[in-house]
């Protein structure tokens, strides 16, 4: 996923998001260019006129000692327009195009720095306007299908930023996730996409996906089809029938009562006598006002004194009048307030309300007021059938809906709780919208005034506008944004966008050009609606357009006065709009004429591999599914999906946040364990900036607590992450040092003495005379808004790219979440050295100069002064082989499957046996087997491998296959089969499975498992206990005084993880 320009730069999370894509990038042009070479020489072998015609045909791409190029297409862009990128320039007082340009410059410098290895050729942002055109001309398309439609909405409005919010952009506390404002729900006029018209394609194109469970199965409950029964039912007082749903056919014959919402179109028209009606007003006038109904009687709800019967056993069932509807969670969704609903106490717990005040009867019992309907099954009888067949719900629905459906009582109803796609925005920078309003006004007559004076002055004349709305002609595409005026963004404060703007008086309209002179704001709302300011009703210039702007085309459109009038539309686009279909640009970037040249489309889409984070999926993942589908469906993409494989990186977690807690009344240190903590102190805490490193005065007493053993409020101190008082137990804990306090390192200043003799005790151990404290620790995921972002630069210009990539690779699953700590940069820059070692200054090579070390290597690249030592030109030996054998495969099927971690521990392990295999050859090693090592390091380490491949080739040319071409990434992949060890015979012999073996979650050693044994987790995790290596593994962890915690087992992913505490 391309990522937002905003902010000052990467932070880790990208970094690891982009590095990951370019591994999977790079192995597949190694592993595919290898491919190529096989399949050439295969074909040279085959004598047909075919295969020689193939030959050939390939002999032509390769050209004259030119490696073969794999189609391998790794395009990086901008999702430039959208809030973020619109507040950022706001704090800059710069206009949004002029600092999101400077922001691509550095993420650019950025990633190139880390190695990235895109096709920069075909790097596109959504604000370019040859890009927009086409987001602009595809909303025309469904504009003119019917897909794209104006409406009221109710809307997250946000005052101070000025405009709507969509659900996943607000925080956990209904605050706007930039800068934590206010958010309102406000009824607006908005822009819509019709995501329900392909509700049932993107539900089943889901079963196609090689997507993981979990976003599957959010994208199942996002969409939320469901089918109910709505039932006719017969009312006792001689109204029509009321329609209610009925949620599940199982629950047909337990149901004893119908709800109604307050809010229900015949709430106040259903009732059997005054006095009902009375109470049934009483009891919506009060929650109306956001009142508790001081009747005690109707304070859950209220019998409306009407009865529905059963549509099957003719039971009387009660109709009620109640908000406890709104307790389900379907309500507002699938369930709205105008649905009647079918209850049963025994099923639907939120009516646990209803039957405790009497209004609801436990079990239907009601007494028939009639005989059964004729055909009706028997009662007893099809309920036990019905309960029979609990693991055939389709069958029970099928037998209820028939007989329901044959006497007119009942039909099918799909729900969905998918909505409409909210497709306006109020603010400045994002795509506008390309629809014109044609606005006439006519004059009528209106009835006598009814004052005297009024009434002998005739009829009063009165102006009526109307619109009508047109899309933009295609020839005046792209349309973009006026220059931006910062006078204008100013003067829009929080208060005045948050007031809703009248519509003025069509006369006004006539004189706009005065307002467009002098600046002034026009009316908001020239048609009789009622809404928010919108950032671009300032640029009046750009707004008020007359026919002769367009040409002919709509000339037709025109008021009876003279001249049409054009009003554009002042709403742009959400931000998700330019990124739903970028995918589909990247093969043909740069076309003027369509969207993209179908033949290209047809090559490489679907997307092989696409790399996102899982918060996408139910934004932007579903609305590149619908506008694929949409696009597809007018001939402009191709295929029905446009991801076909989906990697969802774990968020990266920015550095811990640790907070000291002490009692309020007696400032005694308390553990975090025995603390009850207040959630809205929590979610403070975790937006508060960081401590400062440094000397700092006493921080304010912000109670965010209390004490459980001594019931004393609580409050808490930042400390800076280099506190050294801060240290982490063996079993993940974090905890305070009070000797560390004692000798000066708490940043803050020290309680009083009689403080600190009170301090708890409680949940705090002596550790050789130190006392240490629980902390309470906070992590949250890494992001420029929430101000914990930490860039790679730095790390970058100390460690280099390598270190960074190698370190981020190495982190964890890729699915898990995963905590940054620089620390662990050192083993990756110790792995380097290793590799480093082996090739420039091995050990038992004969070497007086020149070895040079890694760091030093950083320094000179490109010199010769570090000479490979230990490289010769032989055979490779039996020992390499070995080695290689295991290496090659294990990490190719680590890399299929991107558990990049467990290619790197393989890695790492791999070259440690081959540094030993080196020094029982004396210091040497051959040259096809350090081309193998560095072609499987290149995807992770591109430039040391970079480096040594150079040399390497330098001194070795004719071990090459293309002499002339000095880079690795012009390799091909090494293939183990040749060389297969007895592992890889056993696996495919006897049915074996490689099993990884984790201690605390890092892979450590694989296992060989009969498949006999990966059949549940309990005998994999006996079966794994009883290798020898394992068993060698275990007890020299309990040498080391660590204890067995738990074990966790997944054989479907082959792997068994030993937690130590």
């Amino acid at each position: 996923m391309i990522p937002y320009p905003s902010g000052s730069g990467l932070h880790m999370g990208h970094c690891y998001t982009y590095a990951l894509a370019d591994v999977a990038a790079r192995y597949q042009r190694l592993r595919l260019r290898a491919d190529m070479l096989e399949a050439q020489v295969e074909a040279a072998r085959c004598p047909t006129p075919a295969c020689s015609a193939a030959v050939q045909d390939q002999q032509g791409q390769i050209g004259d000692g030119r490696p073969p190029q794999p189609n391998v297409l790794h395009a990086i862009g901008w999702d430039s327009f959208g809030l973020p990128a619109e507040q950022h320039a706001r704090e800059r007082g710069e206009p949004p195009a002029s600092v999101v340009a400077a922001n691509i410059n550095v993420f650019r410098r950025q990633l190139q720095r880390l190695g990235i290895s895109v096709d920069w050729r075909r790097e596109i942002a959504t604000s370019n306007p040859e890009f927009f055109r086409w987001t602009q001309w595809a909303f025309i398309q469904m504009l003119k299908r019917g897909l794209a439609y104006e409406a009221n909405a109710e809307v997250n409005w946000c005052p101070a930023l000025g405009t709507v919010l969509a659900n996943e952009e607000l925080t956990p506390e209904g605050l706007s996730e930039r800068g934590r404002f206010p958010v309102e729900k406000r009824q607006l006029r908005q822009w819509h996409l019709k995501l329900l018209a392909y509700a049932d394609r993107l539900l089943a194109g889901l079963s196609f996906l090689d997507w993981p469970a979990d976003v599957l199965r959010m994208q199942r409950h996002w969409i939320g089809k469901v089918v109910y029964l709505r039932l006719s039912l017969e009312l006792t007082n001689g109204q029509a029938p009321l329609p209610a749903l009925l949620l599940a056919p199982e629950h047909l014959y337990g149901c004893s009562g119908v709800v109604l919402h307050p809010c229900h179109p015949v709430s106040r028209r259903l009732y059997g006598t005054a006095q009902d009606k009375h109470r049934i007003d009483e009891y919506i006038k009060a929650r109306e006002k956001g009142l508790y109904p001081q009747n005690v009687e109707i304070q859950k709800g209220v019998f409306t004194g009407v009865y529905a019967r059963h549509p099957v056993t003719s039971y009387l069932m009660p109709v009620i009048v109640s908000d406890t509807l709104e307790h389900m969670p379907e309500f507002g969704l699938q369930i709205t307030a105008s649905d009647g609903v079918l209850v049963s106490p025994a099923k639907h717990s939120f009516v646990a309300p209803l039957t405790a005040a009497g209004l609801l009867p436990v079990s239907p019992g009601g007494k028939p007021l009639r005989q059964r309907p004729a055909g009706a099954p028997q009662a007893a009888a099809s309920e036990e059938r019905l309960r029979g067949m609990q693991a055939d719900l389709r069958e029970a629905e099928d037998q209820a809906v028939r007989w329901l459906a044959a006497t007119g009582r009942g039909e099918k109803v799909t729900r969905y709780r998918l909505k409409d796609w909210v497709f306006s925005r109020q603010r400045y920078w994002g795509e506008p919208i390309p629809v014109l309003r044609v606005c006439g006004i006519t004059k009528k007559s209106a009835s006598r005034a009814g004052n005297t004076e009024e009434a002998n002055e005739g009829p009063t004349i009165t102006e009526q506008s109307h619109e009508v709305v047109v899309p933009l002609p295609e020839s005046e595409l792209p349309l973009t944004l006026p220059p931006f005026r910062a006078d204008f963004s100013s003067s829009l404060s929080a208060a005045e966008t948050a007031t809703p703007v009248k519509a003025e008086a069509p006369s006004q309209l006539l004189s706009r050009k005065s307002s467009i002179h002098h600046g002034t704001r026009p009316p908001e709302s020239v048609f009789g609606r009622t809404e928010a300011v919108a950032a671009l009703d300032r640029y009046t210039e750009w707004v008020w357009q007359e026919a002769s702007s367009f040409g002919d085309s709509l000339a037709e459109k025109k008021r009876p006065c003279g001249k049409p009038l054009f009003f554009r539309e002042t709403c742009t686009m959400p931000q998700w709009a330019g990124s739903s279909w970028y995918h589909l640009r990247f093969p043909d970037p740069f076309n003027r004429e369509a969207l993209a040249k179908p033949s290209l489309l047809e090559y490489w889409l679907p997307v092989d591999l696409y790399v996102g984070g899982k918060e996408h999926a139910v934004t932007h993942l579903v609305y590149a599914r619908f506008w694929h589908k949409m696009l597809a469906d007018i001939g402009a993409a191709c295929g029905e999906e446009p991801f076909k494989r989906l990697l969802t990186p774990g968020v990266i977690l920015g550095v811990p946040r640790h907070y000291l807690l002490r009692r309020a009344d007696t400032d005694a240190l308390v553990s975090a364990a025995d603390v009850d903590l207040y959630d809205a102190a929590v979610a403070s805490l975790e937006h508060t900036p960081a401590a400062p490193e440094g000397p700092r005065s006493s921080p304010a007493r912000v109670t965010c607590g209390v004490h459980t053993p001594s019931g004393a409020e609580v409050y808490a101190e930042t400390l800076p992450p280099s506190s050294r008082a801060v240290r982490k137990t063996d079993t993940g804990t974090w905890v305070f040092s009070c000797q560390q306090q004692t000798q000066g390192q708490l940043q803050s200043s020290p309680p009083a003495p009689s403080a600190a003799a009170n301090a708890d005790t409680s949940r705090s151990a002596k550790v050789k005379g130190d006392e240490l404290f629980q902390l309470l620790t906070l992590s949250e995921k890494m992001s420029k808004s929430r101000g914990n972002a930490v860039s790679p630069d730095s790390v970058l210009e100390e460690q280099g790219a390598d270190v960074l990539r190698i370190h981020l690779m190495a982190l964890g699953p890729v699915a898990t979440t995963k905590v940054w700590r620089e620390e662990g940069l050192s083993g990756a820059s110790r792995f380097l050295k290793r590799i480093w070692t082996i090739f420039v200054s091995p050990v038992g090579a004969h070497s007086a100069t020149g070895g040079g070390s890694y760091g030093s290597a950083r320094q000179s690249i490109g010199s010769s002064s570090a000479a490979l030592r230990g490289i010769i030109a032989k055979p490779i030996s039996e020992g390499e082989k070995k080695v290689l054998s295991s290496l090659v495969r294990a990490v190719t099927q680590n890399l299929e499957r991107m558990q990049v971690n467990r290619a790197v521990a393989a890695l790492i392990v791999g070259f440690r046996e081959i540094q030993r295999q080196q020094e029982k050859q004396g210091g040497t090693l051959s040259v096809s087997a350090a081309k193998d090592l560095l072609t499987l390091l290149h995807p992770f380490a591109p430039f040391i491998t970079e480096e040594l491949w150079a040399r390497l080739q330098a001194e070795f040319a004719q071990a090459f296959r293309y002499p002339s071409w000095t880079l690795a990434a012009s390799g091909e992949w090494p293939n183990s089969s040749p060389h297969a060890d007895m592992t890889d015979e056993l696996e495919g012999t006897s049915g074996g499975v490689q099993i990884s073996v984790q201690l605390n979650g890092r892979h450590k050693l694989c296992v060989l498992v009969p498949v006999a044994e990966t059949d549940t987790a309990e005998s994999l995790i006996e079966a794994v206990k009883a290798a020898p290596p394992v068993k060698q593994r275990l007890q020299r962890e309990t040498d080391k005084g660590r204890g067995l915690h738990k074990v966790f087992a997944k054989p479907e992913a082959r792997l068994v993880n030993f937690v130590f505490s």
